[in-house]
Parts: C-alpha cells; sequence; structure tokens
C-alpha cells in the first residue's frame, strides 16, 4: 500500500522553474519563436533570390543567342556578323561557328575552355576552373541552305554573388531582429502584466493593513485581469462576513456567559466561607463588607429568595 501511495504522489515542478518569472519564461519564447521565424524568412528569401537569378541569368543567355541569330550573313560562303551583332550583352558571351563546328568569331569567357558537343535549343551547365558556366547552343539555318552555330555561354558567379550578399545581409540584420525581438517582448509582457502586479501590490496592503473592507475595483484593465480582480473582491466579502459572523458569535456568547458565571463563581466562594466559618460568620461578613456574590455584583437575594442554603430557614441569615 504504502509502495501505491508513493507512486501516486503528485510530481512536483523542478525548483528551477520555480525561480524564473513569467515575464522571463514568456519573453524567451516569444524571442526564440521570432528567432526562427527571422532565420526561415531568411532562408526562404535566399532560395527564392538565387532561383530568381539562375532563372534570370538563363533567360539572358536564351535571348542573348536568339537577339544575335539576326544579325547573322553568309555570302559567297563565308559567314559573317552583321553590325547589330552583340559579342557580350549582359553578362553573355556570343562566339559564331560554322556548321563543321570551327569557331569563326567571339570569344570565351577568360579562364574557361570546354569541348562540349553542340546541342540545338539545350541549355546547359558545365564547370571549368571551379566555376559553373550556363552554355546554350543555336542552329542557324541560311537562305542559300548554309548552317552555322551561335553559342552563348554565361557564368553563373551572379548568382553566388547574391546568394552570399542575403546571407551578409541577414548576418547583420537577424542579431537586430533577436535584440528588437526580446525588447518589444519586454515590454509587450510588461504592460501584459501590469494589472497582476498591481493586484498583488493592493492584496499585500490590504493583508498587512488588516482591512477587510478594502476591495480591488479593477477597470479599464484585460479581461483576464478584470476576472481575477472579481475573484479576490468576491473572496475578501466571504472572508469579512465570515470574521463579522465570528466577532459576533464571540460578543454575544461573552454577554451570555457573564451573569452564569459570576453567579456560579459567587455560590462557590460562599459555600467555601459558610463551610469554614459557619452563618454567624456569614452574616457579620455580609453587614461588613457584602457578601461575595454582591462583590461580583449579584445581590444574595437572586441566589437565597427564599432563605435558601440558610440552614435554621431564616431569611435574614443570608
Amino acid at each position: 500500500m504504502a509502495k501505491n501511495n508513493s507512486s501516486q504522489a503528485p510530481k512536483t515542478r523542478p525548483k528551477f522553474w520555480e525561480a524564473i518569472s513569467v515575464k522571463f519564461i514568456i519573453i524567451f519564447w516569444f524571442t526564440l519563436l521570432m528567432v526562427i521565424v527571422s532565420a526561415l524568412v531568411m532562408v526562404f528569401m535566399l532560395t527564392v533570390s538565387r532561383l530568381t537569378m539562375e532563372q534570370d541569368m538563363q533567360r539572358r543567355v536564351l535571348s542573348g543567342v536568339k537577339a544575335n541569330s539576326n544579325d547573322l550573313k553568309c555570302e559567297n560562303d563565308t559567314i559573317q556578323a552583321k553590325g547589330g551583332f552583340q559579342y557580350y550583352v549582359n553578362g553573355v558571351y556570343c562566339l559564331i561557328y560554322d556548321a563543321n563546328c570551327n569557331k569563326v568569331a567571339g570569344e570565351y569567357p577568360e579562364g574557361f575552355y570546354t569541348n562540349a558537343d553542340f546541342e540545338d535549343g539545350i541549355l546547359r551547365t558545365t564547370e571549368c576552373g571551379g566555376k559553373k558556366y550556363y552554355i546554350y547552343d543555336s542552329y542557324i539555318t541560311f537562305k542559300n541552305g548554309r548552317h552555322a552555330w551561335i553559342r552563348g555561354v554565361s557564368l553563373t558567379t551572379t548568382t553566388v554573388t547574391v546568394a552570399s550578399t542575403v546571407a551578409k545581409v541577414a548576418s547583420y540584420v537577424l542579431p537586430g531582429v533577436v535584440v528588437a525581438s526580446a525588447i518589444g517582448g519586454y515590454f509587450l509582457t510588461r504592460a501584459a502584466l501590469k494589472p497582476i502586479d498591481e493586484i498583488t501590490k493592493m492584496s499585500d496592503e490590504i493583508s498587512e493593513g488588516r482591512d477587510l473592507s478594502r476591495r480591488l475595483n479593477m477597470r479599464n484593465v484585460t479581461m483576464e485581469a478584470y476576472i481575477l480582480a472579481q475573484s479576490y473582491d468576491k473572496m475578501l466579502e466571504r472572508l469579512e462576513r465570515s470574521f463579522d459572523m465570528e466577532k459576533q458569535f464571540t460578543s454575544d456568547a461573552s454577554h451570555e456567559l457573564r451573569t452564569p458565571t459570576a453567579v456560579i463563581i459567587s455560590q462557590c466562594e460562599y459555600a467555601q466561607e459558610h463551610d469554614a466559618g459557619g452563618i454567624s460568620v456569614c452574616h457579620s461578613h455580609n453587614q461588613t463588607a457584602g457578601t461575595p456574590h454582591e462583590r461580583h455584583g449579584v445581590p444574595a437575594s437572586e441566589l437565597c429568595p427564599n432563605g435558601a442554603g440558610n440552614p435554621e430557614g431564616k431569611a435574614g441569615a443570608c
């Protein structure tokens, strides 16, 4: 049975939690939540910005190659670039190749070299020197039946640069968000728990002054604080009523017991004196100093109105 009682005993909270303020707990969880939300937002921004930049860079490669495809001509079996042909546009390097994949004009980015085969209309990625590049090829057919290739090459470092920029901004913004969240959480928590502090202060004042007639009478507070204050006021009202009833009972009991107690004491004193000195002593004592009953505020006639207690049956002996 002892084991069952010990196993069913309620578990107490750790003392560590008892020593922590509710304000601190709320601020801690609020700040932690803001940190998590900020981190998720930063990761989302980083991912979206990187994807957006990659898509934008791919679009630039495609648009640059297609725009230059209209600025090629073939005269006397010689492929030539028109005046509007751009070998470098929006970060895209454009090169001209003949039908046999021999370079006619244009230059690759510095440090880049590739033996990748030509594939019409397919955007690909390749690595060279630890860097990543986009490659896009377009197959051109002239009116005279000749063919040519236009290859566009773009370095993807731009997307990496944007990602690093976002990460750097996040490293500065995130600590600021944490500090701002902690400060904001502190002021919000203090404002929310201010009615509770006022209730505690007024309760201590009532307890120290022992004035149960006072009431909190909280107004212009939150619903929770108002309900708590009303509960305190009802409790104080019940306590005041209980103490008043106790005082009234004590007063009534004292009043009701005062006369019977005095009578009993007087009878006991009279009996002791009567046994010790006889009736004459009692009689002379009554004549000189008054009877014990009279000394206690009880007339002797109330104790022996008809000569009761007088062994001779004489009324004057008492």
